[in-house]
């Protein structure tokens, strides 16, 4: 049983509303489908109460993993080992062109 979160599109006229729902992916006579368990509710109305954070910040209490908030995460004092990496590679293709040419 897989559940997770469905974003749906249905549009009236001119306009497209955007809905959330919680669903679980099935199978049924060779299918594959998914069963509505919850409907959360239209996209821009969720996010203009605060229900999408408020959710979210519930579940966390029962996720395994470790979940930060985008303020908590910083770059600063992190190591950069983007020109260590490129040096390293043009080093290798040194050694094995070097190592090719004595090898003949």
């Amino acid at each position: 049983m897989a559940v997770f979160v469905k974003r749906t599109v249905r549009r009236r006229g001119d306009k497209s509303y955007e809905y959330l729902s919680l669903v679980e992916a099935v199978r049924e006579d060779g299918r594959n489908t998914h069963h509505t368990l919850l409907r959360l509710g239209e996209i821009s109305e969720l996010r203009a109460s605060g229900q999408i954070d408020r959710i979210i910040r519930e579940l966390r209490a029962y996720a395994e993993g470790t979940w930060l908030e985008a303020g908590e995460l910083s770059g600063e004092g992190a190591p950069s080992f983007g020109a260590t990496a490129a040096v390293c590679s043009y080093f290798r293709r040194l050694v094995n062109g070097v190592s090719a040419r004595f090898s003949r």
